[in-house]
């Protein structure tokens, strides 16, 4: 009987503990159009992008980054900026953004600063971004946008998704834009260990709710 109740007040004492490191888990959202959104399809990708952390997959076909999204079977899914404006600070301390398939080139650049400055309103630390495989023009100048971008957003860094995967066409639909299971497992794989290093940078050394630049 003793050794069952000391069972129990071992439980009772354990359980807050556990249930506070559950809830330290960082929150990461991972905003994406329907090259990203395999991996939601994936089991094996999401367990790898979710691993040690609270992941948020946002991720929609034809979605834009700050423009009226491209309608898909009927509807017109949130952009990017509608979905981080709807989350606030439930974006999380880190960012994924994967979005520019859907986007008109010449806007990208516009479409990325008001972006960027509503995930610093939301306190991001800090976002992932991830330039497009360079295999059509208009794709070329929206990867300049994002190079020059992070020259103005100290929270910015770029995810070289397009050179990691080059040469890898086991990893692609016949497309060559839309991914396979292995393509979604690998980007998946290459986003976490990017999102692991900036969680940490958030975590370890805080830097408060981002900075509001002019």
């Amino acid at each position: 009987m003793r050794a069952g109740l000391a069972a129990i007040a071992v439980a009772l004492l354990v359980a807050p503990f556990a249930a506070a490191e559950r809830q330290a888990s960082p929150r990461v959202t991972v905003l994406g159009d329907s090259v990203a959104a395999a991996i939601k399809l994936v089991p094996a990708a999401k367990r790898i992008i979710g691993k040690g952390i609270d992941v948020r997959l946002d991720l929609e076909p034809c979605r834009r980054l700050a423009q009226l999204s491209c309608p898909y079977k009927g509807t017109r899914p949130t952009n990017a900026l509608e979905a981080i404006r709807a989350a606030g600070t439930g974006v999380g301390s880190v960012a994924v953004v994967y979005v520019g398939h859907n986007d008109v080139p010449g806007e990208y650049a516009h479409d990325l600063d008001v972006t960027m400055q509503a995930l610093v309103s939301a306190h991001v630390d800090a976002v992932l971004w991830v330039p497009l495989r360079e295999d059509r023009p208009g794709y070329r100048s929206i990867n300049q946008a994002i190079r020059e971008a992070a020259a103005r957003w100290p929270q910015l860094r770029i995810a070289d998704w397009a050179s990691a995967s080059r040469g890898r066409s086991a990893w692609f639909a016949a497309d060559g834009l839309h991914l396979s299971a292995q393509g979604a497992t690998a980007l998946a794989r290459f986003l976490r260990a990017r999102i692991g290093d900036l969680v940490c940078d958030a975590a370890c050394s805080h830097r408060g709710p981002g900075r509001q630049l002019s």
